[in-house]
């Protein structure tokens, strides 16, 4: 019963999660940024994910997020806003009042940041890899 309500808990922050990219990128058309790009990314993730031990969870929610910065760096003429940087900053504060734990938002934020690779950030967990 008790795993029951769990997942049940999880798949509505998830949905909260997917609501909240949707309204972030709603206006992104880009298509390197935008939603159609998250869900071929979701898709691929999953697969990719499915025969490794490692935190779904984690993997979902870094996709779901890990371009929700991109409105932002587009908008830098300056070409020095990374959007992998602005995704974890915007996501943090949302998936505290999620409450997730911070160990695990942790582990989401450092997928996220280290997607990109023109950065210095590489994958630390198999988890980011697979992001």
């Amino acid at each position: 019963m008790g795993e029951i309500i769990f997942k049940k808990i999880m798949e509505n922050k998830i949905t909260k999660i997917r609501k909240f990219a949707e309204k972030l990128s709603s206006n992104d058309e880009c298509s390197a940024h935008n939603m159609e790009h998250t869900d071929r990314v979701l898709r691929m993730a999953i697969n990719l994910a499915k025969d490794e031990k490692v935190d779904l969870e984690v993997v979902k929610i870094a996709v779901l997020l890990h371009d929700i910065g991109g409105n932002k760096e587009r908008q830098d003429s300056s070409g020095m806003t990374d959007h992998a940087i602005e995704s974890a900053k915007i996501a943090e504060p949302f998936l505290r009042e999620l409450k997730f734990p911070q160990i695990k938002i942790q582990h989401i934020l450092d997928c996220i940041i280290s997607h990109r690779y023109r950065t210095n950030s590489k994958p630390k967990t198999k988890e980011a890899q697979i992001v």
